[in-house]
């Protein structure tokens, strides 16, 4: 399959502009893409880094963990209390 690509060339002002067409092949232009693909794939995956918004998100779910138990350890207290 080909398709044609038009590109326009600034001339001179007393000269109209001039379209160019080149014809290109689209199944050679996918073979170069996936040539280039493959060898982006063939270097050896770096282990990703953690990044800070993480470790945050992390540290973030262990303080809400610590204080949901200090609300059920004070509930726990008070209903105790009562029934004493």
């Amino acid at each position: 399959m080909q398709t044609v690509y038009q590109t326009i060339s600034i001339r001179p002002r007393w000269e109209a502009p001039r379209a160019e067409e080149k014809i290109i092949d689209l199944a050679q232009y996918r073979r170069k893409l996936e040539r280039e693909q493959q060898t982006e794939w063939e270097e050896p995956e770096v282990q990703p880094r953690v990044r800070s918004s993480q470790r945050r998100n992390r540290w973030g779910l262990y303080w809400d963990a610590v204080a949901s138990l200090g609300v059920v350890a004070m509930a726990v207290t008070f209903c105790v209390e009562l029934l004493l």
